[in-house]
């Protein structure tokens, strides 16, 4: 059983390929939807969730603290470790996938591993210029597998692990749905839908963050 833990609408992106091909691939696939996950105001990604996968389980993890700021943050890491140790010690998973590198992925590494659970992450060995520089690798150093998007990742993770052997170059999954949305139908100005101006795609080039 593999537990793959969503904490933010961005992480989903990035993994849904791959838990495409864990279904397809007949594994035994859980899904843990926590923190900016559920709520409306972040798109609530756990319903896009059930509508993309609903043969797939979905366990609702909540920790999130109103204030969005440094204290709150911190909170939250301890709040969705307590909450995620009881979460996968009921699912009695063999194996925990982890994403990115926000403070509430490092509740969910730490979880796993004081829980003796094989952790698998995605898209170590990055840089930002933040404090999710400082989370990051520290879920590195509780991760076991380790799934990155270049060769220099490789070598960072390699220099917080010493060890070559649990390192993959996957690249990031993200880019699947990139090469998805190619095969797929234009998408119209009122598809997109939210504030602002309209989009005219006619125009060159479109900014999309």
């Amino acid at each position: 059983r593999i537990a793959v833990i969503i904490t933010a609408r961005p992480s989903y992106a990035r993994v849904r390929s791959a838990i495409t091909a864990l279904v397809a691939k007949g594994a035994d696939v859980h899904l843990l939807a926590c923190a900016s996950a559920l709520l409306e105001r972040y798109g609530k990604v756990v319903n896009v969730m059930r509508r993309e996968f609903p043969d797939v389980p979905i366990t609702e993890v909540w920790s999130t603290y109103e204030g969005a700021n440094l204290i709150t943050s911190a909170k939250e890491t301890g709040a969705l470790l307590i909450e995620l140790a009881s979460a996968l010690s009921r699912l009695r998973c063999d194996r925990v996938c982890v994403i990115a590198d926000r403070h509430e992925v490092l509740a969910a590494a730490q979880a796993a591993s004081y829980l003796h659970l094989p952790c698998l992450h995605m898209q170590g060995g990055e840089r930002t210029g933040s404090i999710d520089d400082k989370c990051r690798d520290a879920i590195t150093q509780l991760a076991d597998v380790h799934c990155v998007s270049t060769a220099l990742a490789k070598h960072r993770v390699y220099g917080l692990t010493g060890s070559w052997a649990h390192i993959h170059v996957t690249g990031c999954p993200s880019i699947d749905l990139a090469k998805q949305a190619r095969c797929e139908p234009p998408v119209t100005a009122q598809e997109l839908g939210g504030a602002g101006a309209p989009i005219d795609l006619s125009q060159p080039f479109v900014v999309v963050l």
